[in-house]
Formats: C-alpha cells, structure tokens, sequence
C-alpha cells in the first residue's frame, strides 16, 4: 500500500489489514487535523511513514500495528484494544500508551531496541 493518506478534517482513517501490508505514505495533519489512524483486521499493517503527523490518536483493534519510528504515530497516545503495537526497528519514543483489555501487548521485534520514556496506562 503506497501513496498518501488523504480525508476531511477530523476523519478517522481505519485501515482493515487480514493479511500483512505496509504503508508508507504520508498521514498528514493537513488532510485529518484531529482525526485518528485505527488498525483493524488480523493482519499486521507496517508503517513506514516519515510523515505521520495526526493529532487524533491511534487506535489499533486487532492484529498488529508494526511501526520504525515514533513519527509514524500520534503525539495523542496509542491505545490498543486487541493485538499488538510491534516496534518493527529500533528507535527511542515517548507516545503514550494505554493498554485497554487482556489480549492488548507490545511487541518488540528480535534484535531491535526499543527506548521508552513516556506514560504508560491500563484502562
């Protein structure tokens, strides 16, 4: 999946991945302004982006969200209800997280160091 992520303001874009993919455009404030990214369906959806500038959080439902930089999500938080925010390559963050129901988790990927420091919650 290649290209831009484009919508009206406040949109929430939900990407429905039953297999693996990876995107690697742009999410840019300009197009959702307050909206959110959601990761839906079983399969892991990898964010390559060096633009993923929204403001409206980052929700991920099922499968996982697998991301190489803290700039491929919101400064809003994460907050994962089912599946996995894997840490695909190593890099430091501070996005909070919130962990919302027991089959929530994070993933770190072999090899890669993850550096944490910001919030982390369950609800």
């Amino acid at each position: 999946m290649l290209g831009n992520a484009a919508g009206p303001s406040s949109t929430n874009l939900t990407l429905n991945t039953t297999s693996n993919s990876t995107f690697s455009g742009a999410i840019s404030e300009a197009y959702f302004g307050a909206g959110s990214l959601t990761k839906s369906g079983s399969g892991t959806l990898l964010l390559t982006t060096t633009q993923g500038v929204y403001n409206g959080g980052t929700i991920i439902n099922a499968g996982n969200l697998a991301v190489t930089k803290s700039a491929c999500l919101s400064p809003a938080g994460v907050t994962i209800n089912s599946g996995a925010l894997e840490v695909a390559a190593g890099y430091a963050d501070t996005t909070p997280i919130t962990f919302n129901g027991p089959n929530a988790a994070l993933q770190i990927d072999a090899n890669q160091t993850y550096t944490y420091n910001g919030t982390i919650a369950a609800a």
